[in-house]
C-alpha cells in the first residue's frame, strides 16, 4: 500500500473515531420504557388504541359469527364461504378462523362473555369442552377477568385440588402440558419455586421427582455459591 492510501486510509479511522466519541450512548431498553412510561400523553394515546383495537376485534368477532347460508344466498353467494373470499377484506385463513373462533364463543356464554381471542383460542386446542366450561364457572364464581393466565391457573388449580370435583382426562393434560400457551409458566427443574406456588404444585403433581429433582439442585446451587458442604 502506498503511503498516499494509507495516509487516506487512516484519516477515515480518525475521522470515525471522531464521529464514536461524540455518538450518543445507546440508551437500555429499561430506560426507554421508564422514559416512555413517564410520558402521561403517550400511555393514554396507547391505551385508548389498544381499546379500539379489542372492541374492533370483538365486532368483528360478533358480526362474522353472525353470517350464515341465507345472508350469503341473499347477496348471491353460493355458501359463507365464497362470502368469505369474496366479499369481506380478509384472508379466507383468517376469517375462517375468527368464524370457528365464533362458534366457540357463543358456545361459552353462558359461562362467561369471553373477548380474547387467544383464550378460545387455547380452549379449542385442548379441545375439552366440559373442562372449558368448569375453568370459566371457576373464574366466574370468583369474579376474575377471563383472560389467558387466570385460565391456565385456574386449570392448574383444577389439576391440583380437583375443584368442583373434575379430573381432567389424560389426553387433555398432555395436551395442556405441551401447549405453546402454557410452556411460559411451566418451571424448569433447575428453577428455585416456591412451594406455595400453584406453577411448582401442578408440576409435583404431573411429576412427582420434580420436587426432589428441584430440591436437589437448589442445595447443589447454594453449595456452590457458599463453598461450604451441606448434609442432604
Amino acid at each position: 500500500m502506498d503511503e498516499y492510501h494509507y495516509n487516506e486510509k487512516q484519516a477515515k479511522r480518525e475521522k470515525m473515531a471522531e464521529i464514536r466519541k461524540y455518538k450518543k450512548p445507546t440508551e437500555s431498553l429499561v430506560n426507554k420504557k421508564k422514559r416512555c412510561s413517564e410520558n402521561t400523553a403517550l400511555v393514554e394515546e396507547t391505551e385508548r388504541e389498544i381499546s379500539n383495537i379489542n372492541e374492533a376485534v370483538d365486532t368483528i368477532l360478533h358480526s362474522i359469527g353472525k353470517l350464515n347460508k341465507e345472508e350469503a344466498w341473499s347477496i348471491g353467494c353460493d355458501n359463507t364461504k365464497q362470502l368469505f373470499t369474496e366479499r369481506l377484506h380478509l384472508l379466507p385463513s383468517i376469517a375462517n378462523k375468527l368464524k370457528e373462533l365464533s362458534k366457540l364463543k357463543t358456545t361459552f356464554e353462558p359461562q362467561g362473555v369471553i373477548n380474547d381471542l387467544v383464550v378460545l383460542d387455547f380452549f379449542k386446542q385442548l379441545n375439552c369442552e366440559d373442562l372449558a366450561k368448569t375453568t370459566l364457572k371457576i373464574i366466574k364464581q370468583k369474579n376474575r377477568s377471563i383472560d389467558l393466565d387466570t385460565v391456565i391457573k385456574t386449570i392448574k388449580r383444577i389439576h391440583v385440588e380437583h375443584l368442583k370435583n373434575f379430573y381432567i382426562p389424560e389426553d387433555v393434560l398432555v395436551r395442556f402440558c405441551k401447549n405453546r400457551y402454557v410452556k411460559p409458566t411451566r418451571p424448569e427443574e433447575d428453577s428455585s419455586y416456591q412451594t406455595s406456588n400453584i406453577h411448582f404444585e401442578f408440576e409435583v403433581k404431573v411429576n412427582p421427582t420434580f420436587s426432589s429433582i428441584n430440591k436437589s439442585k437448589s442445595r447443589s446451587s447454594i453449595k456452590q455459591k457458599m463453598g461450604v458442604n451441606l448434609k442432604l
